[in-house]
């Protein structure tokens, strides 16, 4: 039996995916979970449609977000911290300050979980973080000097 998975469900596939199932499993688990429903030409032919319209949606959107990782990608943000003479500093930056930096410097809006990097920084100098836009994620520099 052909049915069209209305979520994604391990083993079997992937949510908008036809896939082909026995009559017992798709009548005794996935129509009373709601989890698929039968597979017919018109559902197919609308589910091919936006997928097509899905796959130019996505493909706008990696276009900005490689945009957007040339002009994060050479970005250095500076911070001042007070610091003692062995180069620990006495304040920390966390994922929301450097987040709040980018804002400011560039006008993006980050989510803290893109920002990849130790819980905070206390040391003095320059320390890397990583960006995740998309599945490749963006390497940027920070540079922490003393008060």
């Amino acid at each position: 039996m052909r049915v069209v998975l209305l979520k994604d469900i391990s083993g079997t596939g992937r949510k908008g995916e036809v896939k082909e199932v026995s009559e017992g499993y798709a009548r005794n688990f996935l129509f009373p979970k709601k989890l698929a429903v039968a597979a017919t030409d018109k559902l197919i032919k609308e589910i091919e449609v936006e997928a097509e319209h899905e796959k130019k949606a996505q493909e706008k959107r990696n276009e900005e977000l490689k945009k957007l990782e040339q002009k994060l990608r050479h970005l250095d943000l500076n911070f001042k911290l007070k610091a003692d003479k062995s180069g620990s500093a006495f304040g920390s930056i966390s994922a929301k300050d450097i987040v709040k930096m980018i804002k400011e410097k560039t006008g993006v809006e980050l989510d803290v979980n893109q920002v990849k990097m130790p819980a905070h920084l206390k040391k003095i100098g320059e320390h890397e973080i990583e960006l995740k836009l998309t599945e490749k994620p963006v390497k940027t520099k920070i540079k922490i000097e003393p008060v």
